[in-house]
């Protein structure tokens, strides 16, 4: 949860987006109408899914629900991480 910077709050989220499917920024609700104002649109262009946080009972409110991320590095399973791991492994070491 961000508390005051939205602009790094975004930054972050674009970059979670890179390894997640689903991405949420958090904001206490205190500032919900400044989020509302300046942040929503730009959440709903990037897919980015937004939370308000209620300070004093700390309920969770969904604002915006992301959208899947179709901005990934890569993908690989644990069947490609086993694989690779046990290729290392009969690999001699040279020196």
């Amino acid at each position: 949860m961000k508390l005051s910077d939205w602009k790094k709050a975004l930054v972050q989220a674009q970059n979670y987006q890179l390894g997640s499917d689903y991405v949420y920024v958090a904001f206490p609700d205190t500032k919900e109408t400044l989020i509302q104002k300046k942040v929503v649109p730009l959440l709903i262009k990037k897919g980015i899914g937004l939370l308000f946080i209620d300070v004093e009972t700390k309920q969770v409110k969904e604002f915006i629900r992301p959208a899947l991320s179709s901005r990934k590095l890569g993908t690989i399973t644990l069947k490609e991480i086993q694989r690779r791991q046990r290729k290392k492994r009969k690999t001699p070491h040279m020196f």
